[in-house]
């Protein structure tokens, strides 16, 4: 994990721990948030994932997603979309929202992927996952996405819970390699209303 952020891991739990959602406000990620973005995706993925797998396929796969260069270069692509949630300036929570299609054919002309969707781990079950997904719903509809679609580990039951609460229902599978180890995703999907 990125030793800059892990350093203020302590103070950001306390104040979430002290957080009214109310106080979290959304703003899209910058180059200048590289390294922030970084080092919060890594350690959220981390604290989700690491008991479920090998050092060595967490490692891999952490190196090659969230180091900040790379980061900073997905944050520039013009189909990819960052939103950070924040309190007193702490990122809470994280959105990744990119335009492609799903692996699958879909009868959509213009779907929109959630490729990320990470929350403080002592922001869970404060209404963060609520927000972020408000979020990637409405800015679908801003735009014209006719379907959202992401991807989520077949054993992540809260993920999947919670997925199924904003109304997305599993359309398929489709295979996620977590560094050298392939795993098994569901893909889940929810058309948006037509205007």
């Amino acid at each position: 994990m990125c030793a800059d952020y892990s350093s203020v891991f302590v103070i950001i739990s306390r104040i979430i721990q002290l957080m009214d959602v109310t106080q979290c406000w959304m703003r899209p990620a910058t180059a200048a948030d590289a390294a922030a973005v970084a080092g919060f995706a890594e350690m959220t993925f981390r604290d989700t994932y690491a008991a479920h797998n090998t050092a060595e396929d967490m490692e891999l796969y952490c190196s090659q997603a969230y180091a900040p260069e790379v980061l900073a270069a997905e944050i520039h692509q013009d189909d990819v979309l960052y939103l950070l949630a924040l309190v007193n300036d702490h990122i809470v929570g994280l959105l990744k929202l990119q335009w492609s299609q799903p692996p699958m054919p879909m009868p959509f002309d213009n779907p929109l992927q959630i490729s990320r969707i990470y929350v403080h781990p002592e922001a869970k079950g404060k209404g963060i996952g609520r927000i972020l997904m408000a979020a990637a719903k409405a800015h679908a509809a801003e735009h014209g996405h006719d379907y959202l679609w992401l991807g989520v580990w077949q054993q992540n039951e809260a993920a999947i819970a919670f997925y199924k609460k904003m109304g997305f229902a599993i359309i398929g599978t489709d295979t996620f390699v977590l560094g050298k180890d392939p795993q098994l995703d569901w893909l889940m999907g929810l058309p948006m209303p037509k205007h």
